[in-house]
């Protein structure tokens, strides 16, 4: 058996599904998708649902903002979700330009996805690669992905010296980091 949907009381249907290559299990959460646990082949169903039931404080907190996700996200006529992308991408390229020159973070070049999972992501060539879904995002977070990317053309990871500076190109980069994971599931449509 490779899936399977099973109901728990507190979290409803669950979805098990076995991926060739997951290297460990992974609990998601998605609008319109609902609750997934993805488990590798070598480990076993009993395993995983042992897993899921540890989360399930996790998965009850999120619930809410996923029906609140899915909710706005029906409530809007189909033709609002989409996106003009010649206005967008000048929008958020114009932004970049700006707090790269402010802040004399300078970068390779520039690109645009419609990602799932990803708002952006810098190369170790300091090409930025920017989601159009960030034009759903307020202004406060979408200066906080640009710049966090345009530090990334410095420092390649996030070590406490990447944060360092982030913190102090934006005071509040942290705040506005957990800001952004409330707003993840905008993306996932």
């Amino acid at each position: 058996m490779n899936s399977f949907v099973k109901s728990y009381d507190r979290v409803g249907p669950v979805s098990f599904v076995r991926c060739r290559q997951a290297k460990r299990i992974v609990l998601s959460l998605r609008p319109f998708k609902g609750i997934r646990v993805s488990l590798p082949w070598r480990c076993s169903f009993p395993a995983a649902e042992q897993f899921l039931l540890s989360r399930t404080d996790w998965i009850i907190a999120n619930l809410h903002a996923v029906k609140t996700a899915e909710n706005q996200l029906t409530a809007l006529p189909g033709e609002s979700l989409a996106i003009d992308i010649v206005a967008v991408t000048s929008r958020l390229a114009d932004r970049l330009n700006f707090l790269s020159r402010k802040f004399s973070l300078p970068y390779t070049k520039i690109s645009f996805r419609n990602q799932k999972t990803l708002w952006a992501s810098c190369s170790h060539t300091n090409t930025i690669s920017l989601n159009i879904q960030l034009c759903r995002l307020p202004d406060s977070l979408i200066d906080y992905v640009l710049l966090h990317e345009l530090v990334h053309t410095r420092i390649k990871n996030h070590s406490s010296r990447f944060w360092k500076e982030l913190s102090r190109l934006l005071i509040n980069a942290r705040d506005l980091d957990r800001e952004l994971k409330s707003h993840h599931l905008k993306v996932l449509r």
